[in-house]
């Protein structure tokens, strides 16, 4: 689902400009920025920096807020944080306090055996929501050839600004679309062009609960060619490449003629509008949870769907 698939980020830029001078560099896919050493380059296959070179790398992963005080319960004590990354084969010897412009901060030190190679091992917890960030991680990776040292570690940490986390009225306020959500459903989230809607407080892994997901993105096709577009779309939603169609009908849908169509597969049901606009793109609002579940909320997402604009 190339929509949905938008949200699986759960990232957005939004605000981080202001926070991130020029000497910055920001790392892809999160809301960190910091200053690069000399020989690091954002790496293409893991979130944060790296020296091909030399061996060594920087990364950066984030969490939600409001997991910060359980990811700070392994800073405890060099034995607290050792047990946390132990599958890593990190083994951590003491922690201190690094004294940031934002606050204190605890810095993990000690090492890491990797393909039979030692890596000298910092990571520091940044964020959370005193901070009104993302709860962050950055670890250093430095091999034995590394030229860093600890006040580099230190410079860099320095260095570090992280976007605030955008409120989700802000986020809709970035689509490029509008529509009003209705029980049972509630908006989630919102990233770049998706808008994800839920009859649950968090979107069930599982698929049953129903959830909606709207969104505008490119496309080949042309507005004739709508029909085909939403058939198209449906096809490449997991386990319903081969689905019986049970509905599939000219609809208005945004503002202009668009098209519906639904399917059933291994006791799910996927209600789709679709869309087509002038000059390569689309709009979707697509559906999907247990057949049951589904039928039930049928007259909320359609009433969702005949709410969807677009900008004069």
């Amino acid at each position: 689902m190339r929509i949905a698939s938008l949200l699986a980020c759960a990232l957005s830029s939004v605000a981080f400009a202001s926070q991130a001078s020029a000497q910055l560099v920001r790392i892809p896919g999160t809301l960190v920025a910091l200053s690069a050493p000399q020989g690091f380059k954002i790496a293409r296959t893991f979130r944060g920096l790296e020296n091909a070179r030399e061996g060594s790398s920087i990364t950066v992963e984030e969490f939600p807020p409001e997991m910060h005080p359980q990811i700070a319960g392994a800073f405890s004590s060099p034995k607290t944080a050792s047990t946390r990354f132990e599958s890593q084969g990190v083994r951590i010897t003491r922690i201190e306090p690094l004294t940031l412009a934002s606050g204190e901060i605890p810095l993990a030190i000690g090492g890491q055996a990797y393909n039979g190679l030692e890596f000298t091992k910092y990571i520091a917890l940044m964020g959370g929501p005193r901070a009104g960030t993302n709860t962050v991680l950055i670890s250093f990776n430095l091999s034995g050839t590394s030229s860093l040292g600890r006040s580099d570690v230190e410079a860099i940490l320095r260095s570090v600004a992280i976007a605030r986390v955008p409120t989700l009225e802000e986020k809709l306020s970035q689509l490029p679309f509008k529509f009003r959500a209705v029980a049972p459903f509630r908006i989630v989230d919102a990233l770049g062009t998706a808008a994800l809607l839920s009859t649950a407080e968090r979107v069930d892994p599982e698929g049953a609960k129903p959830m909606i997901v709207i969104g505008k993105v490119g496309t080949d096709a042309t507005p004739a060619e709508v029909a085909q577009a939403n058939e198209h779309e449906l096809r490449s939603i997991p386990g319903f490449k081969d689905a019986p169609l049970t509905e599939q009908r000219p609809a208005p849908f945004a503002g202009g003629q668009g098209h519906f169509i639904s399917a059933v597969a291994d006791g799910k049901t996927v209600l789709q509008f679709l869309r087509v606009l002038p000059g390569g793109s689309y709009v979707r609002l697509m559906a999907t949870g247990e057949t049951s579940a589904i039928e039930d909320a049928r007259a909320a997402v359609a009433e969702i769907a005949s709410s969807v604009e677009l900008p004069e």
